[in-house]
């Protein structure tokens, strides 16, 4: 087909003007967002944990897509995070299975008789793995050897803290110290040879083991999935077998087993709906601007949904429906 220079004007017109439109529905109207909180606080982690990255990566493409005035608190992580916005005093933040299902919502757990009923989810965002880490001239080889050494396992109340007493409680892990610190001061006192090894629940790469195995040599390790995964699985069925992939960390060039769960981003039922709708629309629309704040955005899949047990945000129900997400019953509590 042959088209005249008359003809290009009004098709050029048609274009912009459908560009125009799409623009301009694909941003909530004013009178939707009369209801939305003028600054939106969103729960992160410890300030060299995945969570905290994620968080401001996350934050980051918020404001610039919605126009949102969104700000993220680093927290000690998931636990802390569920709480808060059980409260209201957080409007969204990122937990995990454990923190989100089986502790806060059900009342299990670190808010064992007290259930945080306000607590939903919007999505998910990755799949997080118990990682170890240890100079590489350490004898520590593997989860078994930590028996008698002194063991850092993050900051009071975090997700870390919990899963390693409940793993010294479940497999009977005796470490000769435990101690509460953030990554960061953990790595400098392995270097100072004050401290064994370290432990973290994260996505890989987990900034603070990659930021010192790019340094220095260390040896990264999981829980293997041998008679320690087994008992951890058993007792607590949010967990599943997984595996980093070999020379995610500098001088670790093998696969490493280990067992992980999945990470969700939460939100308080005071958030109104047609926000978290925008949400979560947005977070799946701009997939790509996320990866580039942090690898682990890379997992980030629309059908994990169809396995969610926990109740979702109403607005985020509204969303799935329109993309045909067929969500389980036992997400669909919420009202």
């Amino acid at each position: 087909m042959n088209i005249t220079g008359k003809q290009i004007k009004p098709m050029v017109f048609a274009i912009i003007a459908a560009f125009a439109l799409g623009v301009l529905c694909s941003v909530p109207a004013e009178g939707a967002r009369k209801d939305w909180p003028k600054r939106i606080t969103i729960g992160g982690g410890p300030l060299q944990g995945t969570i905290q990255f994620q968080a401001l990566g996350w934050s980051s493409v918020l404001n610039k897509v919605l126009k949102l005035n969104s700000s993220v608190e680093s927290t000690a992580g998931a636990t802390v995070n569920a709480r808060l916005i059980s409260q209201g005093r957080q409007d969204f933040g990122f937990g995990t299975s454990s923190s989100i299902s089986d502790a806060a919502f059900f009342g299990r757990g670190f808010a064992k008789g007290k259930r945080y009923k306000n607590l939903r989810i919007m999505s998910p965002v990755d799949s997080s793995g118990v990682q170890f880490w240890t100079p590489a001239k350490s004898p520590i080889m593997k989860a078994e050897d930590i028996q008698g050494r002194r063991l850092n396992i993050s900051r009071p109340g975090s997700g870390v803290d919990r899963f390693g007493r409940n793993l010294m409680k479940v497999v009977g892990l005796k470490p000769s110290q435990v101690t509460n610190v953030g990554h960061g001061q953990a790595n400098r006192m392995m270097q100072d040879g004050i401290l064994d090894v370290a432990a973290t629940i994260g996505a890989p790469p987990h900034p603070a083991v990659a930021s010192i195995t790019s340094q220095l040599p260390f040896r990264v390790f999981g829980l293997g999935h041998g008679k320690w995964a087994e008992m951890m699985l058993a007792k607590y069925p949010f967990y599943v077998k997984t595996a980093i992939v070999g020379g995610m960390y500098k001088g670790n060039p093998k696969p490493v087993k280990t067992i992980g769960q999945t990470n969700w981003l939460g939100a308080g039922a005071h958030v109104p709906n047609d926000l978290v709708y925008e949400v979560v629309k947005a977070t799946f629309a701009n997939k790509k601007d996320l990866v580039l704040a942090h690898r682990s955005w890379e997992s980030l899949d629309i059908n994990k949904m169809t396995k969610a047990n926990i109740p979702v945000h109403p607005g985020a129900i509204r969303y799935y429906k329109e993309k045909g997400i067929k969500l389980p019953k036992s997400a669909m509590m919420a009202k």
